[in-house]
């Protein structure tokens, strides 16, 4: 690794790096990194599913930072059956108890572009006090300023968005008044292709209090 995260992220008001996590060898890139916290998750190319145990229980023993465990029992929509809430519920208990500070959970309703707020109402009274981050299933929404009330108004804690765009750098604009719309309310996490060599960038335009990559080093 010719040059870590840490030496390129502005300075001051450093905001938080968030990297995503699916291996041992990622955990350690992340530890080499510095990063401030991870993001735990299975399978990456069905964009993310219920993290390993295994892993998270070595993450904690080696990783000194925060850790966010992504809730996502089966690939294909952001949705969560009712016949899956017990599954949910179970592998969420099963993550805390192995270290997750933060369950990464975004469900959205079957057939509708709306938040199943049910669900996140249910794991929330399920494990008071764990806090909640919506994935990029935010993203799918068709009014993002009204979503991140909603979620406020939730008790969520995070959101992980690229602004509706496939890339942060595309998703800028957005990104940038969802920072300014959350006011410190809920935490915005930029994602989408955040590298080493445009955080800085991205940051002077966007001021979030996160970034989020897979990119390990430059």
């Amino acid at each position: 690794m010719s040059q870590t995260w840490k030496s390129v992220l502005p300075l001051p008001d450093q905001p938080i790096l968030e990297l995503c996590v699916e291996t041992r060898a990622g955990v350690a890139a992340a530890v080499t990194a510095q990063a401030d916290r991870i993001e735990l998750c299975s399978s990456l190319e069905e964009d993310g599913l219920t993290s390993d145990l295994d892993l998270l229980r070595h993450a904690r023993e080696v990783f000194p930072g925060s850790i966010s465990a992504m809730l996502r029992p089966r690939p294909g929509p952001f949705l969560v059956p009712i016949e899956d809430l017990l599954l949910v519920l179970d592998q969420a208990r099963s993550l805390v108890a192995g270290g997750a500070d933060a369950l990464v959970f975004g469900p959205l309703l079957p057939g509708e572009l709306e938040i199943d707020i049910a669900a996140l109402e249910l794991l929330a009274e399920a494990l008071p006090g764990v806090p909640r981050v919506f994935h990029r299933a935010f993203d799918l929404l068709p009014d993002l300023p009204a979503a991140l009330e909603q979620l406020v108004n939730l008790g969520v804690k995070r959101i992980l968005t690229s602004g509706a765009a496939t890339t942060a750098e595309a998703g800028v604009e957005v990104l940038a008044d969802l920072v300014q719309q959350a006011a410190g309310r809920i935490e915005i996490i930029v994602a989408g292709k955040v590298r080493p060599h445009n955080i800085a960038t991205l940051h002077a335009k966007i001021a979030a209090p996160a970034y989020h990559s897979a990119k390990y080093a430059k």
